[in-house]
């Protein structure tokens, strides 16, 4: 038996694209972090008092130093 793989077309993964860019991303930030609160701030973010993290579009989170901070799924339901 011989097997062959056809590829169509190629083109680079973006895992970015899964997500809606007009999704609200919960940011934690801890409240001597002013220069990364500044960045999120000039990015369009908001405080959220309640939930006590940084509201965010999610394709302005895909800007270095604001990424890896992002509420996972599990995270953020456990805040509702």
């Amino acid at each position: 038996m011989k097997t062959v793989e056809l590829i169509v077309e190629e083109t680079e993964w973006n895992p970015g694209n899964c997500i809606p860019g007009d999704t609200i991303a919960g940011i934690r930030v801890r409240p001597e972090e002013t220069q990364l609160q500044s960045k999120i701030k000039k990015a369009g973010g908001k405080w959220d008092r309640e939930k006590g993290l940084w509201g965010i579009r999610y394709d302005k989170v895909l800007e270095p130093g604001i990424e890896e901070r992002m509420m996972k799924d599990e995270d953020m339901r456990n805040l509702r």
